[in-house]
């Protein structure tokens, strides 16, 4: 029988992470710069919408918002920890707990393939949310058998494919949120935000790094410069 998680408030089941485990912890780096009692998706502004979207729908699956975006403590907990390893590690034995009982330190790729499914998820949504999973394992230090260490990438072995009839509901919620879909929340490299000020004349933040290898610390920092120049600007705006 399949394993489904409701929404709190709601009365739909609730599809597991699908988003690269990269962009949580993007987001987590946000959050922890402060944010309002309740969030939606346009908080993590400069994300796409997939992006957003996903971040949102990841954080309801684990418990860490409510169904209005209500953020709980155990999220607050989980954006400030200094090691999230272990934070990590408990959501997901919780969240995933039909998948842990197979023994991850033995079982085959289709006994894990096998178990995911009962999370209803298929087609794309379904590497995708493998991918999420093996990822968020192996950073929280989570043990995983040989034979499933290589599945985290999209593509590989043990997803079952449909190469013909029609498209299925997760293959067409899923069209434009490519996994790869990873653009960290400031502008991407080449970019640049322009905030005109009150006394005259411009200033200009440029972007032209890597923002996938940049630290924590350093994400960071440039999310707090863009904040608060777009906090200016729009203060600015308003005064007019």
């Amino acid at each position: 029988m399949a394993t489904t998680q409701s929404v709190p408030g709601g009365d739909s089941p609730k599809t597991p992470p699908y988003l690269p485990f990269k962009s949580l912890l993007t987001a987590l780096d946000r959050l922890r710069l402060g944010h309002p009692p309740a969030i939606d998706p346009s908080f993590f502004h400069g994300m796409s919408g997939g992006s957003q979207r996903q971040i949102i729908q990841a954080l309801r699956f684990f418990g860490l918002i409510g169904a209005n975006g209500e953020v709980s403590p155990d999220l607050d907990a989980l954006a400030k920890a200094d090691d999230r390893r272990t934070i990590i590690a408990d959501l997901l034995k919780k969240a995933f707990a039909a998948i842990f009982a197979i023994g991850l330190e033995q079982a085959t790729q289709n006994q894990f393939n096998d178990a995911l499914r009962e999370y209803n998820v298929s087609g794309s949504t379904f590497e995708k949310a493998r991918s999420f999973f093996l990822q968020a394992a192996k950073f929280a230090g989570i043990t995983l058998s040989p034979g499933i260490q290589h599945l985290s990438k999209r593509g590989a072995s043990g997803g079952k494919r449909r190469t013909t009839g029609a498209r299925n509901r997760d293959d067409i919620a899923d069209d434009g949120d490519d996994e790869d879909n990873d653009a960290p929340p400031p502008p991407p490299a080449g970019e640049s935000l322009t905030v005109s000020l009150k006394s005259g004349g411009t200033i200009t933040l440029t972007a032209s790094t890597s923002f996938i290898k940049m630290s924590s610390e350093d994400r960071l920092f440039i999310f707090k410069l863009i904040d608060e120049l777009q906090g200016y600007e729009a203060k600015n705006a308003s005064a007019e």
